[in-house]
């Protein structure tokens, strides 16, 4: 599946990327030891056209055993950032958008992997549109913890979407949820007449366990919590529908207790 998946991204037409560019993938990280590894690595086993460079960020929400895990990756493309208190991981991404070197983001599951193409694909979709004025993404797989398939989903999923940094600017960014904040971002660009564009491939594999956000107690499908934020969003569809202008977040940021990046070797 994963080799199939791969070779039909290699097909797309990536001359509309060609250029000196970079994009950064932003991993908000809790509790995700056993995954970030394999996170990380498949972003930076990702082939960009020739040109653009690659930069990943690792916001890891005050988590000792995440980070632990995730210092061992060496490779200078990855910034691992440790929050000073557990913030959520929206405030996390907030947080990460003061450091991306990249013209175009993307935002990516610490126990989720790409499938190979992801970044070119997505790339030689949103690149076609003026800076902040689309945001893209890709089908996507549900599997269990051992990457087997459970469910295909032929549209997008939220919190794994590419942007141009100047839809940042436009919208704001993240509000300070404990979940469904990817939701409410889109929500608020599609209102502006940001287009939606998705790659017809199957190129994320979003692992299934007991403590992502979905599931876990506090933030899952039938938490009370995520309820109050479907009310918030349904509240805000009704004011757009009635022609009310779309909410400019300010991005709610915290402080960073320290920052790791591994330097290149000399025959890099």
């Amino acid at each position: 599946m994963t080799e199939d998946c791969a070779a039909r991204a290699a097909d797309i037409d990536v001359g509309s990327v060609a250029g000196a560019r970079s994009v950064s993938v932003m991993i908000p990280a809790y509790r995700a030891g056993r995954w970030i590894a394999g996170a990380v690595n498949s972003v930076l086993a990702q082939q960009l056209p020739a040109g653009w460079t690659l930069e990943v960020l690792v916001g890891v929400d005050a988590c000792p055993e995440t980070f632990e895990a995730a210092r061992t990756i060496e490779d200078p493309r990855v910034r691992l950032f440790e929050m000073a208190s557990n913030v959520g991981p929206y405030v996390v991404l907030n947080t990460l958008c003061d450091h991306v070197a990249g013209d175009y983001m993307t935002f990516h599951g610490a126990d989720d992997e790409m499938v190979g193409g992801r970044l070119t694909a997505m790339l030689a979709l949103l690149t076609e549109w003026p800076a902040g004025e689309a945001i893209a993404g890709t089908w996507f797989v549900d599997t269990n913890e051992a990457l087997q398939p459970l469910r295909w989903h032929r549209s997008p999923a939220d919190g794994a979407i590419m942007i141009h940094r100047r839809l940042i600017e436009r919208i704001g960014g993240f509000r300070a949820w404990r979940c469904a904040a990817d939701t409410d971002f889109v929500i608020r660009a599609l209102a502006l007449g940001v287009e939606p564009v998705t790659v017809d491939q199957f190129l994320l594999l979003r692992r299934c366990h007991a403590q992502q956000l979905t599931a876990a107690g506090t933030t899952g499908h039938f938490s009370a919590l995520r309820a109050e934020y479907r009310a918030e969003i349904q509240t805000q569809i009704d004011r757009l529908r009635a022609g009310h202008p779309p909410d400019v977040v300010q991005r709610c940021t915290a402080p960073v207790a320290r920052m790791i990046q591994r330097a290149a070797s000399c025959a890099e």
